[in-house]
């Protein structure tokens, strides 16, 4: 834990305190260090620290969710985000490998329902908690892997939300669109939006 029954905090609460997150975000990075999958789960801890960069606009939900299709991932909504990332990463690119202007990112988020100004937020974030990770924990962050080892990861953020973790002991249909079949075990990052983690 972050600290004793007296209140102290322990190692890991004072490096958890080295970082400008919500505690559990915090507990999710010093995990992914220790699991070695820092790449991944430091993208989905600053889109996690930020507002969700996908947007549905009243007048467009139907456009906004076909268009989210793409971003989705059929195990856990975690991993969605690095599929944001990917593809944020990946299609600002020209032929060259040249990072396109803000204009055409712009374009891009407008196409894929994404919030421009949430996707700078993000990727600021995302330079802020490298430098940090660099200075307080010596580990150098790179680009995600094309694979996400799915087991480390979702441990890392296990680690950080393990009070969020129901099982489910009824027959209903989870009401998260990404399930293929009703899953044993749900993790959420918050009361709302479901995560589906099979077991």
């Amino acid at each position: 834990g972050a600290s004793t029954v007296e209140g102290k905090l322990t190692k890991v609460g004072r490096a958890m305190s080295l970082f400008p997150l919500d505690p559990r975000l915090s507990r999710m990075l010093l995990a992914s260090v220790e699991e070695r999958c820092t790449n991944d789960v430091l993208i989905a801890v600053a889109a996690l620290a930020v507002q969700d960069p996908r947007i549905r606009p009243q007048e467009k939900r139907d456009a906004a969710d076909l268009a989210h299709v793409r971003f989705r991932d059929p195990v856990s909504d975690f991993v969605s985000f690095l599929r944001i990332w990917s593809l944020w990463k990946s299609e600002n690119r020209d032929e060259s490998g040249k990072e396109l202007g803000s204009s055409a990112k712009r374009r891009w988020c407008e196409k894929n329902f994404l919030s421009y100004q949430r996707v700078r937020e993000w990727t600021d974030t995302i330079l802020q908690l490298k430098e940090l990770l660099a200075e307080h924990c010596s580990v150098r962050v790179g680009e995600a892997a094309r694979e996400v080892d799915q087991g480390a990861f979702h441990r890392a953020v296990l680690a950080g939300f393990a009070s969020h973790v129901g099982a489910r002991t009824d027959k209903e249909t989870p009401s998260n669109a990404l399930a293929v079949s009703a899953p044993k075990v749900l993790l959420t990052a918050s009361t709302i939006a479901v995560v589906v983690v099979k077991s």
